[in-house]
């Protein structure tokens, strides 16, 4: 099959810090790889303006239709939706939007929705279609049929994150993504939190748990990153929530020599407070930045919003 995934822009014009950061769609990568017997292409539309004609061209020599949303990019998502559906290609919408929202395969521009992790269901959803399977037994899936809207039991969440392939960076190779001007690449080295903070939709797609993947296993993928580029960017929720991990990862970053390299992530401030000397061991690797979210300074505040 002839897969477009299509990662859509977020608000136009350009509001906030997108029109300052663009990173590769890690998430389109990650499945992309998950099929390695069809044909992918990754059309990233916050990275470069398509005019509409050129998009249903793509669309039209597809024979289905992935696009990865979140809320700010709903509108954007059924546009393009409603344009795969008048080019005659079936479309497909996963991501944290239609995974907290999956009433909205009851939308006629959509037929089908993958809730949570896709590395699992997507390539299981593509056998069943392009083998004409039955999709009663697909995990994860949500569709319309005959008028009447299916949502299958969920699928689990994947336990060993290390049996994941490694993602389809091919894909988006020529692509110039930059921070502030900073080019950069990306990577995930774990998934959730272990927290349970009332605002935030992390816990719900994960499921309140927090999963890690190895320190080798993240060696391996930094070893994967473009090399060329200034700023290689952990896109984990919360990268120091585990610090003993965190400091066997700066060990091998070190022990590889890869401590060349400019880091970012993101992480609580208690993990930094702590663990003053594991922070010194994160410089001596290579982080420079580290995102930390301070919704409030006022422990009242932080109470009514449930900051965990």
């Amino acid at each position: 099959m002839k897969i477009l995934l299509i990662n859509p822009t977020l608000a136009s014009p350009v509001v906030g810090l997108d029109r300052f950061i663009k990173a590769p769609p890690l998430g389109l990568m990650s499945i992309a790889a998950t099929v390695p017997n069809h044909e992918v292409e990754i059309l990233d539309l916050k990275y470069r303006k398509f005019l509409n004609r050129s998009i249903r061209k793509k669309m039209s020599r597809a024979d289905i239709v992935g696009i990865s949303c979140l809320t700010p990019s709903y509108t954007a998502t059924m546009k393009l939706c409603k344009m795969a559906k008048e080019e005659g290609v079936p479309t497909l919408v996963g991501g944290y939007h239609p995974t907290l929202v999956p009433e909205l395969v009851e939308r006629p521009e959509i037929d089908y929705i993958v809730r949570g992790e896709g590395e699992l269901t997507f390539p299981t959803l593509i056998d069943a279609i392009n083998n004409g399977h039955k999709m009663d037994d697909v995990l994860g899936v949500s569709y319309s049929k005959n008028g009447s809207v299916h949502h299958n039991p969920p699928r689990p969440l994947i336990d060993d994150l290390d049996t994941l392939p490694f993602p389809r960076r091919d894909l988006v190779r020529g692509n110039y993504y930059a921070y502030f001007g900073g080019s950069v690449d990306v990577m995930e080295s774990s998934r959730g939190c272990a927290h349970d903070c009332h605002f935030c939709c992390v816990i719900q797609f994960h499921q309140r748990r927090f999963r890690t993947k190895s320190p080798e296993r993240v060696i391996q993928e930094l070893h994967q990153l473009n090399k060329r580029r200034y700023w290689h960017i952990f896109q984990d929720s919360s990268f120091t929530l585990n610090m003993k991990r965190v400091d066997k990862i700066c060990d091998l970053i070190i022990e590889h020599g890869l401590e060349n390299k400019w880091y970012s992530a993101q992480g609580r401030v208690d993990s930094v407070v702590k663990n003053p000397a594991i922070v010194d061991k994160m410089q001596k690797a290579g982080f420079k930045m580290l995102f930390i979210g301070i919704e409030s300074i006022f422990q009242k505040s932080l109470d009514i919003i449930g900051k965990k």
